[in-house]
């Protein structure tokens, strides 16, 4: 979510995961940067081209207060594998009114897809979205919202619910509340809860579009991070059918660290939690508000060895 927070989870990873997400020995070259038509004006982006066409892709969508510039260790991964990587801009950073799942941010990212398939002649049956905690929050959204049929989401610490969330910004006194307001607010009114929902996945009509997995961990929303493990825990309950819904005793557990760790791992944390329904997948792991490459990266290598 915060720079700061997304920056000390990429130095990180840089300094003890680097090496599972991408082979090379010296740093890999930088993504190219394009600019894309659109609608609403042009659209920056950055990306890799595939050497062949009928290549995956991967959309990654930046986290809340950054651009299309943030670093990721996926992509090179991703270059690596020889598949297609797009990272768009969609409005920039979620402080004012044409971000925050708004129409422009969906048809920009219908129209990154639309460019890279023409351009780059990628797979349009293995089109993949990833995103963390904004980016999380708005690959909910064009999961539900989007023009393309998707192979696989991927959410990871997501927003699903902005009204919530302002007011859990505003308890703790951080930036995001603001932003929100800066969002969703006119001139007449300072907060719009009607329009909060609107932008909000929680919200918004389901349809299945492909399969679909989100992350969380145990501590988010604590301790200084940004976004409770309570966004993607509902979203999750919403969608799937009612005999496959977590608990309301689980829920709660989960909320309080009430529910004990199992003996399985995600790389090398605890997992506390997982579920999978007919259409969706719910995975709670011992940690903050984090995502992580290598994982994301063997999601994407599994979702296509199917």
């Amino acid at each position: 979510m915060t720079k700061k927070i997304t920056i000390i989870t990429f130095y990180l990873c840089l300094l003890l995961g680097a090496r599972g997400v991408y082979a090379q020995e010296s740093a890999p070259e930088p993504p190219s940067e394009f600019t894309l038509p659109s609608k609403y004006g042009a659209q920056m982006a950055l990306g890799f081209q595939a050497g062949a066409a009928g290549k995956p892709l991967v959309v990654n969508l930046h986290s809340w207060s950054f651009d299309y510039t943030q670093d990721n260790l996926l992509a090179y991964a991703v270059a690596q594998a020889g598949w297609n990587y797009i990272q768009p801009d969609f409005q920039g950073p979620n402080n004012h009114p044409d971000a925050c799942l708004s129409e422009k941010v969906i048809t920009n990212i219908d129209e990154a897809i639309d460019w890279a398939l023409e351009n780059w002649k990628a797979d349009r049956s293995a089109i993949y979205v990833v995103g963390f905690s904004g980016g999380g929050y708005v690959a909910l959204g064009y999961y539900l919202k989007g023009k393309h049929e998707l192979a696989g989401t991927y959410a990871w610490a997501p927003i699903t619910d902005l009204e919530r969330w302002f007011y859990e910004s505003l308890y703790r006194r951080n930036q995001y509340a603001k932003d929100v307001l800066d969002c969703t607010s006119n001139a007449e009114q300072a907060a719009l809860p009607a329009e909060m929902k609107r932008r909000s996945p929680l919200y918004m009509e389901y349809r299945e579009n492909g399969p679909l997995k989100i992350y969380a961990g145990t501590d988010d929303g604590k301790n200084g991070n940004a976004v409770p493990i309570s966004h993607a825990l509902e979203f999750y309950n919403k969608i799937v059918d009612e005999a496959q819904r977590i608990p309301d005793k689980t829920v709660h557990g989960l909320l309080v660290r009430g529910v004990p760790k199992t003996t399985e791992m995600l790389g090398n944390r605890s997992i506390y939690y997982k579920a999978k329904a007919d259409n969706a997948e719910i995975l709670i792991f011992h940690g903050g508000h984090e995502f992580f490459p290598d994982i994301a990266w063997q999601d994407l290598k599994d979702a296509q060895a199917r």
